[in-house]
């Protein structure tokens, strides 16, 4: 065991063998809807897929008789960040993503700019009145199933969340 921690450290990130998720404004980093439209085309094609275009490793977060759910850290865009990304498997089929959502932070996408990008978004979903943190989700269906923009009670000019469905599936709300 080395004393110098430090050292080694700095030779691990110098010689590349240490990585680090992107940093907010980072080039690397896609930006919001190149993001978005990643993970649209990704859902139908599986959990092989989706993984290809996370920055993060998911890990297991909840194991049920039916399914699992997957997660990842928050990591960074180009503009903002993902703050939370989930994604759900049937037992039945492992590989087959049944549900993807994220939550976004450090950027403000408003109503008009999901409009611009999914032109035929269509209210689907309106808070119940159980409680401040619900959801007023937009969505729209086409060959790739359905993508859902909600947007809270409570700061409903920004959008906080993306749902994404494979084919098949139109359910947005959990």
């Amino acid at each position: 065991m080395s004393r110098h921690p430090a050292a080694l450290f700095a030779i691990a990130l110098l010689s590349g063998s240490l990585s680090f998720p992107a940093e907010a404004g980072d080039a690397s980093a896609p930006e919001f809807w190149q993001f978005v439209n990643q993970m649209r085309v990704a859902v139908p094609g599986g959990v092989n897929e989706v993984d290809t275009h996370l920055p993060l490793p998911v890990e297991l977060v909840n194991e049920t008789d039916t399914g699992n759910s997957y997660q990842t850290g928050s990591f960074a865009l180009r503009q903002g960040s993902v703050d939370y990304l989930e994604y759900r498997v049937a037992k039945a089929f492992p590989l087959a993503v049944k549900r993807l959502t994220f939550d976004i932070d450090r950027i403000c996408v408003r109503q008009h700019a999901v409009r611009k990008n999914y032109p035929g978004v269509k209210l689907t979903d309106t808070p119940r009145g159980g409680a401040i943190h619900e959801q007023t989700y937009y969505a729209v269906t086409d060959e790739l199933g359905t993508i859902g923009f909600g947007f809270p009670e409570h700061r409903r000019y920004c959008l906080q969340s993306v749902v994404i469905l494979p084919p098949g599936r139109t359910t947005i709300r959990k």
